[in-house]
């Protein structure tokens, strides 16, 4: 039998797997057993109900984004820069981990409470881009459009290829140059 930490995560990826294959519907601890060898008795264990697997899903989604936020912001300075970090970082990670994302929200349409945590994480994103900007607006607009074609390119989205991706990076750094903040 896997540690307490393996099946957990086990069971974790088996969930998202059946969910971007076939649907939130699909998860059942039945499947869940099945799929990782576990047995229901450790799904159960580990997750009471389906609710209780959701909530565990969009939390370690929320806390793989934060520490992937976090050993971006190591490599640099507190230099007022980290919209721009943040832009380079959702270049980078184009096609990884979108099928948990997508996995997560299609999740948590049957729970909408369960968006608590991501929202908390953007709530944090966007205080941060708005101490960088000296306009609130624009600083809004370019987390959006960078969390849009971020979902764009996750859910393959016609017709954004790599060349117009790259076009609407740079012109997101541009807008970042505009509306940064002026030295007092």
């Amino acid at each position: 039998m896997a540690s307490r930490t393996n099946s957990r995560d086990l069971i974790l990826n088996a969930a998202e797997e059946i969910i971007r294959e076939r649907g939130a519907s699909a998860v059942t601890m039945d499947v869940l057993a099945y799929m990782t060898g576990i047995g229901k008795g450790g799904v159960l264990y580990h997750f009471k109900h389906k609710v209780d697997l959701y909530k565990a899903m969009l939390e370690r989604h929320c806390s793989r984004l934060e520490e992937q936020l976090k050993e971006e912001e190591s490599h640099s300075d507190d230099d007022g820069q980290w919209l721009d970090r943040y832009v380079e970082f959702c270049i980078q990670k184009q096609g990884i981990d979108m099928d948990s994302t997508i996995s997560i929200i299609a999740a948590a349409a049957e729970k909408p409470n369960l968006l608590e945590p991501l929202r908390k994480t953007y709530a944090r994103r966007h205080k941060r881009a708005l101490a960088e900007m000296d306009d609130p607006e624009l600083a809004a607009i370019v987390l959006l459009a960078i969390d849009g074609l971020t979902l764009f390119t996750a859910i393959s989205a016609p017709p954004i290829d790599n060349s117009m991706r790259a076009g609407l990076y740079d012109r997101m750094k541009q807008l970042i140059q505009e509306g940064r903040k002026k030295p007092d």
